[in-house]
């Protein structure tokens, strides 16, 4: 899967995965990710936001509880047994723990906004927006971008080429991170289809991938619903059948999540 462009090997990973067969692949594509992190230049909002992204999607970060829990009884024993000033401890694991939202700030100016070039990048920009929604409610760095990025993509989008406003639009209705993994592989497969330069034999795979998905889902949708209507379970419930329907479809997008 990787290729000697890091640049192309991340795009490559975001591209399969949605197309819904990153599944396939996901012990590579967690070793590749891994690689990539010491090897990627900090200084390219696109490649920088993508890898973020990918890293936080594929589970490559700490748990931000686990961290608060892991400090809290750090900073006791520190201040006790070593008689550290714990808000200067606190302050530097701090530091410590979000750098990696941290490495944004190369794109801000002194007053927390982007600066010139980086608001001028659409691509970046969008790359950006995107990485904000896998952010943790601590990094605050991300929830300030979040809202710096809407604002400029939303001011840019009538000055942009056809096909670049579309996917702007799409983004700023439904960010990537909110969409039903298989609903949003089954929108890519066309997006993908129609650029110039996809992959016939990945697309293929794509294709092939999500009719046989379908047809597992599909049986099993007759499935609950024959249980559904023969336990009596509408009834039972107080719950209509479209209610089934919404518990299914979740249950889907938060096991394949």
């Amino acid at each position: 899967m990787a290729t000697s462009d890091p640049t192309m090997t991340l795009q490559l990973i975001d591209t399969i995965q949605r197309l819904g067969v990153g599944y396939y692949f996901q012990e590579e594509i967690n070793n590749i990710l891994e690689k990539l992190t010491k090897v990627l230049p900090d200084d390219d909002l696109y490649i920088l936001a993508l890898l973020f992204r990918l890293r936080r999607h594929n589970g490559l970060h700490t748990n931000p509880q686990g961290i608060y829990f892991f400090m809290t009884r750090l900073i006791i024993i520190c201040y006790v047994v070593f008689n550290i000033s714990s808000s200067l401890f606190l302050l530097n694991m701090m530091s410590f723990f979000s750098s990696k939202a941290k490495v944004f700030h190369n794109f801000m100016d002194a007053n927390g906004e982007l600066n010139k070039s980086s608001s001028e990048d659409i691509q970046g920009l969008l790359s950006l927006y995107e990485a904000s929604y896998m952010g943790s409610t601590e990094e605050y760095i991300l929830s300030n971008a979040k809202e710096i990025t809407s604002i400029h993509l939303s001011r840019s989008v009538s000055q942009l080429s056809p096909k670049l406003h579309q996917k702007v639009v799409d983004a700023l209705r439904l960010p990537r991170h909110m969409r039903m993994q298989r609903l949003e592989a089954r929108r890519y497969i066309e997006e993908y289809a129609s650029e110039d330069d996809h992959n016939p034999i990945l697309l293929e795979f794509a294709k092939i991938d999500y009719n046989m998905v379908q047809s597992v889902l599909q049986r099993e949708l007759l499935e609950v619903t024959w249980w559904w209507e023969h336990l009596g379970l509408s009834s039972k419930l107080f719950l209509s059948e479209i209610d089934m329907l919404s518990v299914f479809f979740g249950l889907l997008d938060f096991y394949r999540s």
